[in-house]
């Protein structure tokens, strides 16, 4: 019997979504292609009304099915047909995907805090039921954006077996359940299969999205299932090797006039350059410099140095930290908002914004990857584009030390060198483009943020991503 053009494709589009059904089918949460027309979300609690954009939530079953990876998806609010695909995690290790939609002014809504009020009796503040309002600087104006619950335990992500060895979340398990999470995700989402997809990684994911990219590239290169329409990747104030990471505050520090000429030059000579603060030096004077640096720093929020120092919220001061948790998990674990989100029933007891780093935490997580820098390297030989932005009152991962192995480490040199950029006739932050012919990278600073840059500074945020997203020059 012969076949038309037409008939062929309508019976290849028939087994592909047959593989599909079966395959989600046999998860032992019983989730098939047809729950993924049902998890559209029309209203929210805290919300007033119906969203005015297109959120849909959903699981994606990996590593056999025995991991469920639940994710946020919000379409474009300009061409979803069209626009960039950007699959978003946020850092930790172990945190939701959550994190960055809210608290990060990356999502279309944002908490309202005027729900916090002081109780004098308890000396702690009260949470209302958590309201919502809309972020008029959302990165889902100009691209769709996929937020992962990643690893497991993460949010509202499970293991539908008792964790074992084998499912410890880890930097290179949370990269291949990834790469496996966005495959599926795209077969069962075909009409965005041809869009640009970005990888993104905050913080502490500057380890894993790397890896996750060049895995990307891999699988593409070998012709390993349906090719991902990879175009680069984005990291914000990225975490990328211990060695320079832990050493990186101390010049910094002395950057911000935190330390003094006299010690940060003793520090020099002392420490022939090593300044790691968590390590034995033999040399007794180094170690004795480094204290004192370190009790310098001590009084200062590493994450924001403009932040008051603070472990719990009082009338007369907010700690971001202790709010941030106190709210989200108010919100998350509301019976109301995890039937909106279409949450699974019984697969969690309560929701976490971060896990994995406590002591006993069953997610206890392996930081397996010690620098993403051989990643960075061997994407620079691929015609990519990479956006690393840092806000330069970070002091976790300061800009100064991610400059530098940019410049040191990497076989691309600057094309246009640094200079600042404007958003309102304001500079918001200063530029740097690299190139090599057919790798292209954009190092940007944002004047005032912290970490990470668009929590602190959303609109300069939002212009710096929405000229880079359309190839225009951020000066």
């Amino acid at each position: 019997m012969r076949y038309n053009s037409k008939q062929v494709w309508s019976i290849v589009h028939f087994l592909v979504l047959s593989l599909v059904s079966s395959a989600f089918s046999n998860s032992n949460s019983g989730a098939t292609t047809s729950d993924w027309n049902s998890t559209i979300v029309k209203f929210l609690p805290g919300f007033p009304g119906a969203l005015p954009f297109v959120l849909e939530t959903g699981y994606i079953g990996v590593w056999e099915e025995q991991v469920q990876l639940f994710y946020y998806f919000f379409e474009s609010e300009q061409n979803p047909e069209t626009d960039p695909l950007l699959i978003w995690f946020s850092g930790g290790p172990g945190c939701s995907g959550f994190t960055d939609l809210i608290f990060g002014h990356i999502g279309p809504l944002y908490f309202n805090y005027s729900g916090l009020h002081y109780n004098y009796t308890t000396s702690s503040f009260v949470v209302d039921e958590p309201s919502l309002e809309s972020n008029p600087y959302s990165w889902t104006k100009v691209a769709n954006i996929i937020f992962i619950d990643s690893p497991v335990g993460a949010g509202f992500s499970y293991a539908t077996t008792p964790i074992s060895k084998s499912l410890q979340p880890s930097d290179t398990m949370t990269s291949t359940q990834a790469y496996e999470f966005l495959k599926k995700w795209l077969m069962v989402h075909p009409k965005f299969s041809r869009n640009p997809v970005y990888i993104v990684g905050i913080s502490y994911t500057g380890k894993v999205t790397p890896s996750l990219t060049w895995q990307i590239v891999n699988g593409n290169e070998a012709g390993s299932g349906s090719r991902i329409n990879l175009q680069g990747y984005i990291l914000g104030n990225p975490l990328t090797e211990w060695y320079l990471d832990d050493q990186a505050p101390v010049d910094y520090a002395r950057r911000i006039s935190l330390l003094s000429d006299e010690l940060y030059e003793a520090i020099k000579v002392s420490c022939d350059g090593d300044y790691r603060i968590n390590i034995v030096h033999a040399n007794a004077q180094c170690s004795k410099n480094l204290e004192a640096a370190m009790n310098l720093c001590n009084p200062i929020v590493n994450d924001y140095v403009l932040d008051p120092k603070c472990v719990d919220s009082s009338p007369e001061m907010w700690c971001r930290d202790h709010d941030h948790n106190d709210i989200s998990h108010k919100w998350a674990n509301n019976v109301q908002v995890q039937a909106a989100l279409h949450i699974r029933k019984g697969t969690i007891s309560r929701w976490f914004r971060c896990r994995g780093r406590s002591k006993g935490d069953v997610y206890d997580y392996n930081m397996d990857i010690y620098s993403s820098i051989p990643y960075h390297q061997n994407l620079t030989t691929r015609p990519l584009r990479a956006l690393i932005f840092s806000g330069d009152q970070d002091m976790i991962v300061p800009y100064t030390s991610t400059f530098k192995w940019i410049k040191n480490k990497l076989n691309i040199v600057p094309i246009v060198d640094w200079r600042p950029w404007f958003v309102n006739s304001q500079v918001a932050g200063y530029v740097t483009d690299y190139s090599n012919g057919s790798y292209n990278l954009t190092f940007t600073t944002i004047k005032g943020a912290g970490h990470v840059a668009p929590e602190y500074k959303p609109r300069e945020s939002f212009a710096m991503f929405q000229r880079w997203i359309a190839f225009r020059p951020l000066s």
